[in-house]
């Protein structure tokens, strides 16, 4: 099974690097967002880089995660995995929830 990688923005594979599976692990890059697109768009587009032919699993850190879970919602994934992620935006604290509008 492949494993797909997503790290938190403005970080990249590297945030993986200590990581020890047995499965391949395959660290996904971020790509530019469009103007106005929402993170449902993004997702679509930034899935591309997903071989979904075969089973995989997609382990997401940070609002890598957030990307992870939509990615999930597309894809189906065998496996999701958060690290120091939410999966709702609900779930974020109000001081994150006010910086980002």
């Amino acid at each position: 099974m492949k494993v797909y990688g997503i790290s938190g923005i403005g970080a990249d594979g590297r945030m993986f690097r200590y990581l020890k599976l047995n499965d391949e692990f395959i660290p996904l890059n971020w790509i530019a967002p469009q103007a106005n697109e929402s993170i449902e768009a993004y997702a679509l587009r930034f899935s591309a880089q997903i071989n979904n032919k075969s089973d995989f699993a997609i382990i997401g850190l940070s609002f890598g995660g957030l990307m992870a879970v939509e990615i999930n919602k597309l894809l189906h994934p065998k496996l999701t995995i958060l690290i120091s992620s939410v999966e709702t935006k609900q779930e974020l604290r109000m001081l994150y929830r006010l910086v980002g509008k």
